[in-house]
């Protein structure tokens, strides 16, 4: 798995523009992180993973940056 993860963090990279960080909160829950604010992270992943994940919230926090709740489909 963390080949996988690793692979995808750096795909996803190239995509955003910025480091990516995923967690994974269950087994099929995600968290897709930046440390900067990115008003159009969310619409790079939806873009990105198109119906293979569907967007569950997003959260914009001043000092830890963007952070994009999404669940595999």
């Amino acid at each position: 798995m963390t080949d996988r993860k690793s692979n995808l963090e750096a795909a996803l990279k190239q995509v955003v523009g910025a480091p990516v960080e995923i967690t994974v909160r269950g087994e099929r829950d995600f968290t897709f992180s930046t440390d900067r604010i990115d008003q159009d992270f969310e619409f790079h992943l939806v873009k990105f993973f198109g119906a293979a994940m569907t967007l569950q919230s997003v959260d914009i926090d001043d000092e830890c940056g963007t952070f994009v709740y999404m669940r595999a489909a």
